[in-house]
């Protein structure tokens, strides 16, 4: 026992040697990787340990540092966008619009419809009071406006047909000064009957001018009229003009108008508005 024992102590000193020394104990390590050999032990072969370096032989292998954990995103609350409510812009006040004294608005009818005068017609149909003169060529080819094209047209035909054109004026502060306007009537009525067509000038619902219209009335070419106003200076009144036929009759009667204006004389013949008498 004893003879057996002291071998197998020194082939443990050898395998001890050959750890802390680095060399193999018998024969050339096998294989090509010198850092991760299997430890083998075959019966009757040679004893093949690993070869493991010791101290600073090589490079030492770097083991990459963990990657560091990312922290788990933090919950932001999104900024709320406040929009600021929109400043209304205050829109001024339309300025009302003042007529200058004297002025009558569109007062030669050539501004058309809408313009300065208000129209009334009694027709089922309203019929357009201000018009061309061209599309009343039918009742007399003669017709034509005293200025430009336009003029106004008071229909008093059958059936108590009533026709009516008005606006408002404020008259000037001091006279003297003068409503002047040119008209001309066209009429079939028949004067021997007693039932007349009329034509009335109120201001202020106060009559001016009042005419029973028949065929004798009939003019074939334009006048002029005038009245002095002084009485009512700087007083805003309502100028309205008005034609109709009382009855039930077929005597067609027709009152045109044009050039209607104010102005500092009287006029005596039918001219335009602001060329003197």
């Amino acid at each position: 026992m004893k003879r057996h024992s002291m071998p197998v102590l020194l082939l443990w000193i050898l395998v001890l040697l050959a750890l802390s020394s680095g060399r193999p104990v018998s024969g050339p390590i096998q294989g090509s990787g010198p850092r991760h050999m299997s430890l083998v032990a075959r019966a009757g072969g040679s004893l093949y340990l690993p070869f493991i370096r010791k101290g600073g032989g090589g490079p030492t292998p770097t083991v990459a540092p963990a990657s560091p954990t990312a922290p788990a995103p933090t919950a932001t609350t999104e900024p709320t966008l406040t929009v600021p409510a929109p400043t209304s812009t205050p829109i001024p006040p339309t300025p009302t619009a003042t007529q200058e004294p004297g002025i009558i608005v569109n007062g030669s009818f050539e501004q058309g419809q809408g313009h300065g005068w208000k129209e009334y017609n009694n027709r089922t149909i309203a019929i357009p009071l201000v018009r061309l003169a061209s599309s009343v060529a039918y009742i007399d080819p003669t017709i034509q406006a005293t200025s430009g094209q336009w003029l106004a047209v008071l229909f008093a035909r059958e059936w108590l047909e009533d026709s009516q054109i008005f606006q408002t004026v404020k008259l000037p502060a001091s006279g003297p000064f003068y409503l002047n306007f040119n008209y001309r009537v066209l009429s079939e009525e028949m004067c021997d009957v007693g039932y007349y067509d009329q034509f009335q000038l109120t201001i202020n619902n106060q009559v001016i001018m009042h005419e029973l219209l028949c065929w004798d009335d009939h003019m074939n070419n334009w006048a002029a009229y005038s009245i002095e106003g002084s009485q009512l200076a700087g007083q805003t009144v309502e100028i309205r003009f008005r034609a109709w036929t009382c009855c039930l009759d077929y005597g067609r009667t027709y009152v045109l108008l044009d050039d209607i204006c104010i102005e500092p004389t009287p006029r005596t013949n039918p001219v335009p508005c602001g060329s003197g008498r």
